[in-house]
């Protein structure tokens, strides 16, 4: 859309797509976006947290896009205009307004659309259908449309060796990205004077992919050529959803000859998930080079390929063709206990008698069939099996005297054993699931009215606004299995003595299958209260001078408000000591360390996060004057003069983070940022042709920036 336009691009962040436009030099929050009157989502701007934790890429920290087949015209302002957009707009704004039934029926009562679309650079096939209709004082309008494509091929893609991963990797990470987008509008007009409308507006992005680039990963493979795997799995997704209530009246008054009341909500969840683990059989807690496979021939038995096992006296196995049985182990049967969730715990099982004579100091293993012994878990909440041994599998002793001393020994021990790949079966998968969320509820009262005063006609514009706006963030992180092999399915692990199917198989009792659920965050809950009104004239004095008179006013007020015990904890370490002191009465054994569960400790994080929950208020004047002049019939000369501002967001001014390498303390007495712009522009007409150049000169002050 802004390919063409001067001065304007699109903002790019690597893996979670464009945040949004950079204008004249400024981006992302120093820019306005609305969407129907409606504000979008900012950023997380604070420049410490973009240092802690965007470029590890663990937040999907984007302004949401929409989707462009949804706009019926964009209105780009380059330049401060917080007249439009209110705070944020320093560099200019982007405002859209989106498609009506009204657009397409004109002089009939349906249409129906199809579209189809395809672009190389990153083999996105775009389908989209629109359907509008009209019935009496009802119409509705219908826009979904669907993206499909993969990652954005950078210069060079094609030459690029695909298997080269960390930090010399040159080709674009793989990615799957999906969109789909549906805006749905219904309209009620009783009359020329009168409507009522609804607008529901939801997109989805969805992207998938490896982060082959992440050189941060530990090597888990067994070999570095099979590092093209990847060890980081991106799972990044925007969710917006908007309901919007409208109603209009065209009856001329005395104040206004359009009125129009709005209620907007929207929230807007932008997720990022990492996943890290192996994948493939190449990796080295999965690998089962002899194919071991558990077949069921009423019975279980472990096989190699399809063939039946052997092992010798040097416990050395092969198949019954002669193949050696590689990276194996055995399991003892009497703490190995089988998933009868899984398996058929009523059908025998055919494992290995293993047997160590003490006279010989050999081993014998003799394939042996036994039933398996039902038990139930612990919890009552199931199942599992166990095989036991049978008379024929008890230990033989004898009678052995030293001079005068007899006594019983064991010279024939037996046990029963099951032969299983070595490899632990599954991967741990860690993963980061973050969310930022946005809640916005907006109410917008808007006038137009024209007037002549002294023979010269005046276009009016007034009204006001009032929004409310929650940012909070929800960090889910844990672990869960990955690549689960065949016997971590069978097979149960122990908690202790016990059998517990929430832990793996092979003995480690502290190795859980999973980890999910525990929430934290690394913001507090703020909300912003915006409250403004607008005038705006706009008139000519002769046909050949007009001017264009605009003043808004803002307020700002930022609310922090966690509670304790419902939004999600913060941790400690983050909060004390960051404006209070930690007293010394917290150290523990004076070894610098701080004893986190110390009531004394405990009430510094308190102290300071009482402390850092002060409310902020912000007022700001906007202004924009402009002037029209046409001097002669090919020539347009334009002057503007207009200010912006950007109140502080609720990160840049509560965000903290306390660490002994780095450490980020929060400001309450930021200042708002401001811009005033001066520009000219001369615009040469011909027939069929224009041409335009501006010299434009932005001041911009109180830039707000991390130092130390």
């Amino acid at each position: 859309m802004v390919r063409y336009e001067t001065g304007i691009t699109v903002v790019e962040t690597g893996r979670t797509g464009s945040s949004g436009y950079a204008v004249r030099g400024v981006d992302e929050n120093r820019l306005g976006i609305m969407v129907d009157g409606l504000r979008q989502a900012e950023t997380l701007s604070s420049q410490a947290f973009k240092e802690l934790f965007e470029g590890y890429g663990n937040f999907n920290n984007t302004r949401n896009d929409i989707e462009i087949e949804n706009v019926k015209t964009a209105t780009i302002t380059k330049g401060a205009d917080s007249l439009k957009s209110g705070s944020g707009a320093l560099g200019g704004s982007v405002i859209f307004e989106t498609k009506d039934a009204r657009d397409y029926l004109i002089d009939k009562n349906y249409y129906v659309g199809v579209k189809r679309a395809t672009q190389s650079m990153n083999s996105q096939n775009t389908e989209t259908i629109t359907a509008a209709g009209r019935y009496k004082w009802f119409d509705a309008l219908v826009v979904h449309t669907e993206r499909k494509g993969n990652e954005l091929k950078n210069y060079g893609y094609e030459s690029y060796d695909d298997n080269v991963a960390g930090i010399k990797r040159e080709k674009a990470d793989p990615y799957s990205i999906i969109r789909r987008s549906t805006l749905v509008k219904f309209g009620f007009q009783p009359t020329e004077n009168h409507r009522f409308a609804v607008s529901v507006d939801n997109s989805t992005l969805k992207s998938e992919g490896q982060d082959l680039s992440y050189s941060l990963r530990p090597s888990k493979y067994t070999s570095e050529d099979s590092a093209k795997n990847g060890e980081r799995r991106v799972h990044d997704s925007s969710k917006r959803e908007s309901l919007q209530f409208s109603y209009e009246t065209f009856s001329q008054t005395p104040f206004w000859d359009h009125l129009k009341l709005t209620y907007s909500t929207q929230k807007i969840t932008n997720k990022a998930r990492s996943d890290e683990y192996c994948q493939g059989s190449k990796c080295t807690n999965v690998r089962n080079p002899s194919n071991l496979q558990l077949v069921d021939n009423n019975g279980y038995e472990v096989k190699a390929n399809g063939e039946s096992i052997n092992i010798d006296q040097n416990s050395a196995a092969t198949t019954t063709s002669g193949k050696a049985i590689q990276e194996s182990d055995f399991f003892d049967a009497d703490s190995t206990y089988i998933n009868c969730s899984i398996l058929d715990c009523t059908k025998p099982f055919n494992l290995y008698q293993k047997v160590y004579n003490a006279d010989t100091f050999e081993y014998s293993y003799n394939k042996v069939s036994r039933p398996i012994t039902i038990k139930q878990l612990a919890n009552k909440k199931g199942t599992y099996g166990v095989v036991e041994k049978t008379s024929e599998d008890q230990s033989l002793s004898k009678k052995t005297c030293y001079s005068n001393f007899c006594f019983d020994s064991i010279y024939l021990e037996k046990s029963l054993v099951y032969l299983l790949p070595k490899a632990p079966g599954y991967y741990s998968s860690d993963y980061n699931n973050r969310d930022l969320n946005t809640k916005t509820t907006q109410i917008n009262l808007d006038f137009d009215k024209e007037f002549k005063l002294f023979n010269q006609l005046h276009s009016v514009k007034y009204g006001s606004l009032y929004n409310r706006i929650k940012k909070d963030m929800v960090n889910k992180q844990g672990w869960e299995g990955q690549e689960i092999q065949w016997w971590q399915q069978a097979f149960l692990g122990q908690k202790g003595p016990q059998p517990d199917p929430e832990y793996w198989m092979g003995g480690r009792s502290s190795y859980k299958r999973s980890r999910n659920g525990e929430t934290s965050s690394y913001l507090i809950p703020v909300t912003t209260k915006n409250t403004a009104l607008y005038f705006g004239d706009s008139f000519s004095v002769t046909n050949w001078l007009g001017f264009d008179l605009n003043w808004r006013y803002d307020t700002v007020r930022h609310l922090p408000n966690y509670r304790s015990g419902i939004d999600p904890e913060i941790p400690r370490g983050l909060l004390a000591g960051t404006m209070i002191p930690i007293p010394d009465s917290a150290l523990s054994g004076g070894n610098g360390w701080y004893n986190y569960n110390h009531p004394d400790y405990i009430k510094n994080v308190q102290d300071n996060l009482n402390a850092i929950q002060k409310e902020a208020k912000f007022k700001h004047h906007s202004y924009n004057l402009g002037v029209n002049f046409d001097p002669i019939n090919w020539l347009r000369v334009q002057l503007k003069y207009s200010n912006g501002f950007r109140a502080p967001t609720s990160d840049e001014m509560y965000m903290t983070f306390k660490h002994p390498q780095f450490s980020l303390a929060p400001n309450t007495n930021l200042k708002a940022e401001t811009a005033k712009t001066k520009e000219i522009a001369f615009t040469f007409y011909k027939d069929r042709s224009y041409f335009t150049t501006n010299i434009f000169q932005t001041d911009y002050r109180n830039f707000i920036d991390i130092h130390s």
